[in-house]
């Protein structure tokens, strides 16, 4: 219960999970951005987008019947093997019992990935699945990613509300500033 820098380190929990091809199969050749305007079709699980974007103006992504996005796995994969996928949040982003993948579709190992910033004053509220392949994950970086000098950024002076594991195995996070921030069950 208290924070001990001389803890055992444990063994990696998703040390052997990847995202797989088979996976993204039905992604379309150059996947959409996700931006403001984005309606996701209710009852979608699975959504490929190449970047995801919520600018100011978003208030709440929403699917096409005006609930909350829920129940869904969103993976961005840039538009090809060169190309990362980025998640920039200036918004508000909610979503219930879902995953988001930072990845590529293509499944060479020196395809680009993309990273996450979330800029001071967004909102993030984010709840991970209960059960499935990504059980227990909110936010994950595929392992593929280079090695880089820029963190992927959870920036405070907004608003988080993690539930989940924030799953970034081969570049930092950056998790910071004076926001309201709530790791609920949060593993990083």
């Amino acid at each position: 219960d208290k924070y001990d820098p001389g803890a055992t380190a444990v063994e990696d929990p998703y040390g052997d999970l990847d995202p797989e091809a088979d996976e993204m199969t039905d992604c379309a050749a150059n996947p959409p951005a996700f931006t403001e305007t984005t309606v996701v079709p209710a009852g979608t699980t699975k959504l490929c987008v190449s970047s995801l974007t919520v600018g100011s103006t978003l208030t709440n992504a929403a699917m096409s019947d005006g609930e909350t996005l829920h129940d869904v796995t969103i993976y961005v994969t840039g538009k090809n093997k060169s190309t990362a996928g980025n998640i920039t949040l200036h918004g508000t982003f909610n979503c219930t019992s879902c995953t988001i993948i930072l990845t590529n579709k293509d499944m060479d190992p020196t395809a680009k990935i993309g990273q996450f910033d979330m800029q001071a004053q967004s909102k993030l509220n984010i709840s991970a699945p209960g059960s499935g392949k990504y059980k227990g994950i909110a936010v994950m970086q595929d392992r593929r990613a280079a090695d880089s000098n820029q963190a992927n950024k959870f920036n405070g002076g907004g608003e988080q509300v993690v539930s989940g594991a924030l799953y970034f195995p081969s570049q930092e996070i950056a998790y910071s500033g004076d926001g309201t921030s709530e790791a609920v069950c949060t593993r990083f």
